[in-house]
C-alpha cells in the first residue's frame, strides 16, 4: 500500500474557504472529494493523477455549504487518507 500524507485543513473551522495538502508516496490516480457527516460526497476537489512525492495544495470553499461536520477524502487505487472540516458561521 502506498501511503498518503495529509495536513489538517487551514483554517479550521472555516466560515470561507480553507485549503487541504496532501502528498502521496508514489504517483497515481486520485479522486479528492468533500463528504458530509452522513457520507454524501457534496462536492469532488480533484480526480487525476497526481506526481509522487510532491505536495499538493487543494481550496475548499465552504461558504455555501451548511454549518457542520465534513471530511475531506483522499483515495486512489492505492492510498487512502482523510482529514475533517469543520463549517462554522
Amino acid at each position: 500500500m502506498v501511503g498518503v500524507a495529509i495536513e489538517p485543513p487551514r483554517p479550521n473551522p472555516t466560515g470561507g474557504t480553507s485549503t487541504v495538502r496532501f502528498r502521496l508516496d508514489e504517483a497515481q490516480t486520485v479522486t479528492v472529494a468533500l463528504y458530509d457527516a452522513v457520507g454524501r460526497r457534496v462536492r469532488t476537489l480533484l480526480d487525476e493523477t497526481v506526481a509522487g512525492e510532491t505536495w499538493q495544495t487543494l481550496t475548499v470553499d465552504g461558504s455555501d455549504l451548511p454549518v457542520g461536520t465534513y471530511v475531506v477524502r483522499v483515495s486512489g487505487p492505492r492510498a487512502t487518507g482523510v482529514v475533517r472540516l469543520s463549517v462554522v458561521r
